[in-house]
């Protein structure tokens, strides 16, 4: 919010920011761990653990930093958080655990179709927050 009133963001920019504040980074990060050829179990160990605090905090920050610009619904939130970013770990956890023969097989080309399909799901927020 400091930052937000200093630099005299619009009420749209200032939620946004404060957004993209309270939100997890760490699916980003273990691709870039995996590419740079780090310690991808700890990567994956600290997405969980900044994931599942999300779930709680994700919303609750927005609603405290961002309750007087927005109603927020925390609820709401709380189930997209789960969606987003908590079901893709959980996701990729099981299959590599019961397909690791196609998962090994797979794994040279996750950093692409993960940079590509992030790049498409960019540009399909922007298409749609230009259409509205």
């Amino acid at each position: 919010m400091v930052i937000s009133k200093t630099l005299g963001l619009s009420p749209s920019l200032s939620v946004g920011l404060i957004l993209l504040g309270c939100c997890p980074g760490g699916a980003a990060s273990t691709v870039v761990t995996f590419i740079a050829r780090g310690d991808v179990s700890l990567s994956t160990v600290m997405t969980v653990c900044t994931t599942l605090g999300a779930v709680i905090l994700t919303p609750l920050l927005t609603m405290v930093l961002a309750g007087t610009y927005v109603p927020v619904d925390v609820i709401a939130l709380s189930i997209s958080t789960l969606q987003v970013v908590l079901a893709p770990v959980l996701l990729g956890s099981y299959l590599e655990s019961t397909f690791t023969l196609v998962v090994k097989m797979i794994t040279p080309f996750a950093p692409l179709f993960a940079v590509l399909l992030s790049s498409l799901l960019a540009c399909r927020l922007a298409m749609t927050a230009m259409n509205d």
